[in-house]
């Protein structure tokens, strides 16, 4: 798969089979977009709606001005620090795993990349389930990010911002780079259209430069031989024979050099 989604979430997950495996580490790299649903006066362990309440305060200090402002602040280069409860390695064991016994975390800040935030609404007093008479505020905020930003610890920065507690509520992928929920194949309707979900050749690969070659150009880059190109592409592209994959390649002055062949399978394509 090309990038993993939290219980909670839903939406869109690229999945490569057979030889197109090799495709995972170009597409994992691609942009994300979301649509996120925050929750002010809580914060949780999880820093979403999972986890265990942390602290509390008083969501009706939020006014929408001093929201939009704090959401417009928080696109760019940003140094982030991920959920203990995450999948990144902590002295050679996974984060959640050490936060899951109840230990300690220190979670490192990392560099993310956040293309755009936009508020798309926002109410001051939503019922919270399962709690009478006590509300929150919801705000429901589009963003589009770069690969590794978690977007629960953007909800709990955000609650920081305003000087409110925050946890992410519900969060859905509606774009895995190049791929659309309008791409995507509900995992219940998965066996019954297990053949049609399955996309091959060249026309199902989206987001990765294309260099069409000759016959003779894919029998050596087929036996991993570098080929005399015109092409200028940045990073790795796909050499191609028609609709039939050759290998990932890259350009090295006037040749294209064989970072990994693609191999054949019968099994194989992308959902």
């Amino acid at each position: 798969h090309c990038g993993t989604l939290d219980p909670l979430a839903t939406g869109v997950v690229v999945v490569c089979i057979g030889s197109y495996t090799r495709l995972v580490r170009v597409l994992t790299a691609d942009d994300k977009r979301y649509t996120a649903t925050i929750s002010f006066g809580t914060s949780m362990s999880t820093d979403d709606r999972e986890g265990e309440v942390t602290a509390s305060g008083d969501p009706s200090t939020i006014d929408e001005r001093a929201l939009r402002a704090a959401v417009a602040s928080m696109s760019g280069v940003q140094m982030q620090v991920p959920p203990m409860f995450s999948a990144i390695h902590v002295d050679g064991e996974r984060a959640y795993a050490k936060a899951r016994r109840g230990e300690d975390v220190k979670m490192q800040a990392r560099e993310v990349v956040i293309h755009g935030l936009s508020l798309l609404s926002f109410d001051a007093n939503v019922p919270v389930e399962g709690d009478p008479g006590r509300t929150c505020a919801r705000a429901v905020i589009d963003v589009h990010s770069g690969k590794g930003m978690y977007v629960r610890a953007l909800a709990r920065d955000l609650g920081i911002k305003l000087s409110v507690p925050a946890h992410l509520h519900a969060l859905r992928r509606t774009r895995s780079g190049a791929y659309g929920l309008e791409d995507a194949v509900a995992l219940e309707d998965l066996d019954e259209v297990r053949e049609g979900a399955l996309r091959r050749g060249v026309g199902a690969i989206r987001g990765v430069p294309l260099v069409p070659v000759t016959d003779e150009q894919a029998a050596m880059l087929s036996q991993g031989k570098r080929v005399k190109t015109t092409a200028t592409i940045e990073g790795t592209g796909l050499a191609h024979r028609g609709e039939h994959p050759i290998a990932l390649v890259r350009v090295e002055g006037d040749l294209l050099v064989v970072e990994r062949g693609f191999g054949d399978s019968q099994d194989a394509g992308l959902r």
